[in-house]
């Protein structure tokens, strides 16, 4: 799977993921902090930066329903909630992965932008393939 960087719009960037079974697309606008996501529904979320400490972003639906987080240990690794189901992840060389409470690998995505991601853009892509993923698990 693979993360592609399509268009850039204003404060928008527009994400495509390939080689997964279900298409999806994702529109991250950089000023509100939101996240588009089409992957067979369309949905709207909002992502809010929490902690003093410890570097957690949030995710909410349009009706401010908390259904989601990313917790950094560092930039490249952490864990992420996304309905209920508990993830790991590790970034290497623009790799994600996404491993399962047993440890085993539950996703791997490529992604492919010409620039360093910020912490919020990178916990979008991150929240899309998570969610992306508990869809097919839970299915």
């Amino acid at each position: 799977m693979q993360w592609t960087l399509n268009n850039t719009c204003n404060q928008s960037h527009y994400w495509r993921l390939d080689g997964h079974d279900r298409k999806a697309e994702l529109r991250y606008n950089k000023e509100a902090h939101s996240i588009r996501l089409n992957a067979g529904d369309r949905r709207l979320f909002f992502m809010e930066r929490t902690g003093l400490r410890q570097q957690r972003i949030l995710l909410k639906t349009e009706y401010s329903v908390v259904i989601g987080e990313s917790q950094f240990r560092n930039s490249e690794s952490g864990h992420l909630i996304i309905d209920g189901e508990k993830f790991t992840f590790a970034r290497e060389n623009g790799t994600v992965r996404l491993f399962n409470r047993d440890q085993r690998l539950i996703a791997e995505s490529y992604i492919e932008s010409g620039e360093p991601l910020d912490l919020y853009e990178f916990s979008a892509l991150l929240f899309g393939l998570g969610k992306v993923n508990s869809e097919v698990v839970t299915a």
